[in-house]
């Protein structure tokens, strides 16, 4: 999701630790995580990064940019080093490509 997002230059996840799992359906497991989001670098720094990057393409571009915004609405004007806890449920199906996760328009 950070590559796809293009914001994986920007954050890290670290200190995944699993809280909870179990069945949650046939042939569905669900995970409750926690783990912590790492600032690689100041997001003022990255948001002008972003904004002068001509090889990505606008539309990305400016979905990045507003992603950004969102973050700095949550986070306000982070510093490189900074961390945020998280948490999250994830939920995976076994497939004949083994388990795979489900997507939330799924």
């Amino acid at each position: 999701e950070l590559k796809s997002s293009h914001l994986q230059d920007l954050l890290a996840i670290e200190d995944v630790e699993k809280q909870n799992g179990y069945e949650a359906g046939e042939h569905r497991y669900t995970l409750e995580i926690d783990y912590k989001l790492r600032a690689k670098q100041n997001l003022s720094d990255y948001i002008d990064q972003i904004k002068g990057d001509d090889n990505l393409p606008a539309l990305d571009r400016f979905a990045t940019i507003m992603a950004l915004s969102a973050l700095r609405i949550e986070h306000g004007n982070f510093k490189k080093g900074d961390t945020f806890h998280r948490q999250r449920t994830l939920t995976f199906h076994d497939t004949e490509n083994g388990w795979q996760p489900v997507h939330k328009d799924s």
